[in-house]
C-alpha cells in the first residue's frame, strides 16, 4: 500500500490520531498493531504515536480495544 502524506505537524493533533486509527480499526476487526499501521500507509502515524503519545500501548489503553493476538486468545477461551 502507498504512503499516506500528510502535513507536518498533523500528527500532534490528538483528534488525527484517533480519527485515523479508528478507521483503521473499524476495518481490521481489532487495534491496529506496528505492522498494520506499516502495511496501510500510517509508518509516520507509529513515530508520532512513540514521540508525542508514550507510545502503542499507552494509546491502545486510552482508547481501548484488544489486539489481533488478545483477540484470538478471548476466542480460544470461548
Amino acid at each position: 500500500m502507498t504512503k499516506k502524506r500528510v502535513r507536518r505537524g498533523y500528527w500532534k493533533d490528538w483528534n488525527n490520531v484517533k480519527k485515523t486509527i479508528n478507521k483503521l480499526r473499524e476495518e481490521l476487526g481489532y487495534f491496529p498493531a506496528t505492522s498494520d499501521f506499516k502495511e496501510n500507509g500510517y509508518g509516520g502515524l507509529v513515530g508520532a504515536i512513540q514521540k508525542y503519545y508514550g507510545g502503542l500501548k499507552n494509546v491502545r489503553e486510552k482508547l481501548g480495544g484488544e489486539t489481533h493476538l488478545e483477540k484470538r486468545r478471548s476466542k480460544w477461551a470461548d
